[in-house]
């Protein structure tokens, strides 16, 4: 399965642990391949920086461990179908790396439900269909 998490997974998943943290650790255990893009990146780096008061240091670190495991992509395909301009990025990036699903927590991409044949899910959604929903914590 290839998934697009949005930064807000990965912010929680970076920052608070909680239920994002299982979804990552599928992909870093290579139970999912992670497909993100550039822009989504940068929106990550500028919310650990200014939001979270992440160090350059480690703000890079959790940069480098996500592309190292993820597909990076470059949408050629601008996409404007959501509500919000901003979550448009999640949608072409899914869309350019042929993803199975989008993992999110915004209300205005959860609306959609499904996005030319892209499943848009919660966290939790994501789990249990990944029969991840409760992940054994060591």
């Amino acid at each position: 399965m290839r998934a697009v998490l949005d930064t807000n997974v990965l912010i929680s998943g970076l920052v608070f642990g909680g239920k994002p943290l299982p979804v990552m650790e599928l992909i870093f255990s290579g139970g999912c391949e992670q497909v993100v893009s550039e822009p989504a990146l940068k929106e990550l780096e500028r919310k650990l920086s200014t939001k979270f008061g992440w160090r350059s240091p480690a703000i890079a670190l959790a940069l480098e461990a996500i592309r190292d495991r993820a597909v990076i992509v470059s949408p050629s395909e601008a996409v404007t179908e959501c509500i919000d301009p901003k979550d448009n990025m999640f949608l072409e990036a899914a869309v350019e790396g042929r993803a199975d699903s989008i993992v999110s927590g915004d209300k205005h991409l959860l609306r959609m439900k499904r996005f030319r044949g892209i499943d848009i899910w919660t966290v939790d959604e994501f789990l249990r269909r990944m029969g991840r929903e409760n992940p054994v914590r060591p």
